[in-house]
């Protein structure tokens, strides 16, 4: 199976600003196993409560979101190191900053382990970009949820888990979110991303990187997203 994993950045990191060195460790394992039996798993992460921080902080400071996007896209790619660094032998270094570097990596026939790009593009666009020019069987939004909700589930213990649903509804379900730092499960354009290119996407759980093995043996995890 050939996957592109994004993981949430505040899957790695807590509000406190801890890193989650034993959930990157364990992430590691999973992708080195996966790889051993012949899958492939690019990987794209998040930048998390560093991103949103600096993000509230250049807010106060009246700079452009033009600007706040690109911070949060280097900060994502200091992310992207704490899992390549792991993966020396088989990821792609330095992390890919641009496309061209993601394309070289490939042709390299290296894993690609990155945050994000530029800006206006959050690092679900850039795992749905990758996906897409790797015909991957799937797009799996690892993230602090474990599946796609009829509504906010923070906000309403009464919202219900969906086994599957459409892009068309999962557009209703999530509306329209794209200044710097409000990515959740999806922003606009990943989703018009993977409905171009009829792809296949998942929403799991991502502290619990079994959820991955799961997935590469063919079993359901999380709430699967067709590109209807």
């Amino acid at each position: 199976m050939k996957v592109v994993l994004r993981l949430g950045g505040h899957v790695i990191w807590d509000e406190s600003f801890n890193i989650d060195v034993n959930l990157i460790s364990e992430y590691s394992r999973v992708i080195r196993e996966a790889i051993g039996k012949g899958h492939i798993v690019h990987v794209v992460i998040g930048g998390g409560p560093p991103s949103r921080a600096y993000i509230k902080a250049l807010t106060s400071l009246d700079v452009s979101n033009t600007l706040k996007d690109y911070v949060g896209a280097m900060i994502a790619r200091a992310n992207a190191y704490l899992l390549a660094s792991t993966l020396t032998d088989l990821a792609y270094i330095p992390v890919p900053s641009n496309f061209s570097e993601i394309m070289e990596g490939l042709a390299k026939g290296k894993i690609i382990v990155c945050g994000g790009l530029q800006p206006a593009q959050s690092t679900l666009a850039v795992a749905s970009l990758i996906a897409e020019l790797v015909r991957a069987d799937y797009l799996v939004n690892a993230t602090t949820v474990d599946g796609v909700y009829t509504e906010d589930p923070r906000k309403n213990p009464n919202a219900k888990r969906l086994e599957k649903v459409t892009i068309t509804e999962l557009k209703k379900i999530l509306g329209r979110r794209t200044l710097p730092g409000t990515y959740e499960l999806f922003d606009p354009l990943s989703l018009d991303i993977l409905l171009r290119s009829k792809m296949k996407a998942i929403v799991m759980d991502g502290k619990d990187p079994n959820n991955l093995r799961r997935l590469l043996k063919g079993e359901h995890v999380g709430t699967l997203i067709i590109p209807q």
